[in-house]
């Protein structure tokens, strides 16, 4: 997944998560890999991509609190 499936994704009113922790835990990824037919091959990142409520924007500092000359 690059940045313009995301963006596709996003366009499409999905959203996408990243779950890296079956391909992080060593123990976990013989199992991941057979739950999802690799085999002995390893997955490099795991997105997964659906719908869900809106969430909130997080906050963010008014830029001239970070940027001097703003």
């Amino acid at each position: 997944m690059d940045y313009s499936d995301h963006a596709t994704a996003t366009a499409l009113g999905l959203c996408t998560a990243f779950i890296n922790q079956p391909i992080e835990v060593a123990e976990l990824r013989p199992a991941f890999a057979r739950a999802i037919g690799i085999g002995e091959r390893r997955a490099d990142l795991v997105v997964r991509v659906g719908r869900g409520p809106e969430m909130p924007r997080s906050r963010r500092r008014p830029v001239e609190d970070v940027i001097e000359g703003c």
